[in-house]
């Protein structure tokens, strides 16, 4: 005989491998990368103060070299009528130390290329390393969080058979009771499913309605103490069970 395949055994199965490939999700861990020593970063740091030192260095001389220039230069404009002579020499002078300026200020804008140049390789070290820094600390969180829910879980789940053992035991019909005594067992079952649902699932997911609910009494999860609040929400939810289902009714 051939096996039904019809769609809900396709329903069945894909819902198998979803259940499969989340449980191995579930179990799967990142390796974590460790962040290496910074090797390059105190090479920059020195390499820095070398180039600081050197700009200091040549603007301190470019400062002589233009206070230099600018006292031949007047220098000139007083020889320049009364000693052709002398003021041939001083021009003569200017030339060399425009050429000293020239050339120190070439040198000090290859040492700001430089310094440039470092603190961009500095800030790029530090971006990668905080990046890198930031992806390992993410695979930890994630690591140590599936760990712990792992361990919860567990724990959890030893006591879902006999949770589930009463659920079905409610729910089902010896075909011996009357329809308002078999109403009643599936009145608590629904109970136990609605405060299973809102008292563990909902509180899970802790949106902003379940939030104003975790004063329901949950025997599993004691969240908070009940309160006055309580009775008034379960007389809600029982009115609203009221309305979707026929037989939810109090005797």
């Amino acid at each position: 005989m051939n096996e039904y395949t019809g769609p809900g055994t396709i329903e069945r199965s894909v819902h198998d491998k979803y259940l499969t490939d989340l449980q191995k999700e579930f179990e799967a861990r990142f390796p974590v990368d460790p962040v290496l020593p910074d090797v390059r970063s105190p090479q920059v740091k020195k390499e820095t103060e070398a180039v600081d030192h050197e700009i200091a260095r040549i603007a301190a001389a470019l400062e002589i070299e233009h206070a230099r220039l600018s006292a031949l230069r007047a220098q000139r404009e007083e020889v320049l009528l009364a000693d052709r002579a002398k003021a041939k020499d001083v021009h003569a002078e200017i030339e060399v130390a425009e050429l000293a300026v020239n050339k120190l200020e070439g040198m000090f804008q290859n040492e700001q290329a430089k310094r440039q140049q470092l603190g961009n390789e500095a800030t790029a070290i530090a971006g990668r390393r905080a990046a890198a820094a930031q992806v390992a600390a993410v695979k930890e969180k994630i690591n140590l969080s599936k760990d712990q829910a792992a361990e919860i879980i567990g724990a959890f789940v030893e006591g879902l058979p006999r949770l589930r053992a009463v659920y079905q035991a409610l729910n089902e019909d010896p075909g011996t009771l009357s329809s308002l005594n078999l109403a009643e067992l599936k009145k608590a079952a629904f109970i136990i499913e609605a405060v299973f649902r809102e008292g563990v699932l909902n509180q899970l997911r802790a949106d902003v309605d379940t939030l104003r609910r975790v004063d329901h009494p949950t025997p599993w999860i004691p969240i908070a103490a009940p309160t006055g609040r309580t009775v008034a929400t379960m007389a809600k939810t029982e009115a609203k069970v009221k309305e979707e289902i026929p037989w939810f009714q109090k005797v």
